[in-house]
């Protein structure tokens, strides 16, 4: 085997030619080497790097719905505190719809926790509504017929907040009606 260079200048040209291709063989494989293991630590790199990222959008996810967790159960406990709130305030429980009875001949009494869509869609309720607006607006409301007002505009806006109300409900829009008249009044209270 040749070794240095002066070994190759006193060979003969033809094993001389021979070493250098051998040679330059070498040095090409040895390069292929070079160039796929550049390659393979690339596509290894690049391997950790899309785990990384994937590992971070999967914690920011988790984040991001244990926020939303978070904030959808203060929603709901801010929910149930106002319900309490009303519920306590209120004296007596919301008067039974059995009949045409209307408000104006039965006690006043603010709906209860269980008041419901159709209680509040009731013609009775929304004429009851509109005649304490009209009295409120001329010679003023005792203390118990504000209650009642309170309680049932608490209840319309919960209702109407709610994702299952949709006005096709309500054809004659006492709901949206019974809303406006207690704006009305809250606007005049302010």
């Amino acid at each position: 085997m040749v070794r240095t260079d002066e070994d190759l200048e006193n060979m003969p040209p033809a094993e001389r030619l021979k070493v250098l291709r051998q040679r330059a063989e070498r040095r090409r494989k040895e390069l292929e080497d070079l160039e796929k293991q550049k390659k393979e630590e690339e596509l290894r790199e690049l391997a950790e790097l899309e785990e990384t990222i994937r590992d971070l959008q999967e914690e920011e996810e988790k984040r991001f719905r244990e926020e939303e967790e978070k904030k959808k159960k203060e929603q709901q406990e801010r929910e149930a505190s106002l319900e309490e709130t009303v519920e306590e305030e209120s004296t007596t429980t919301a008067p039974v719809q059995a009949s045409n009875d209307s408000y104006s001949t039965q006690p006043l009494m603010p709906p209860g926790p269980n008041t419901t869509f159709y209680d509040l869609t009731n013609y009775n309720l929304y004429n009851k509504v509109k005649e304490l607006s009209e009295k409120a607006g001329q010679e003023g409301i005792t203390a118990e017929e504000r209650n009642f007002l309170s309680g049932v505009a608490y209840h319309v806006n919960r209702i109407q907040r709610e994702e299952t109300y949709t006005s096709s409900q309500d054809p004659k829009s006492y709901l949206s009606r019974t809303g406006g008249l207690l704006k009305e009044l809250e606007d005049k209270w302010k």
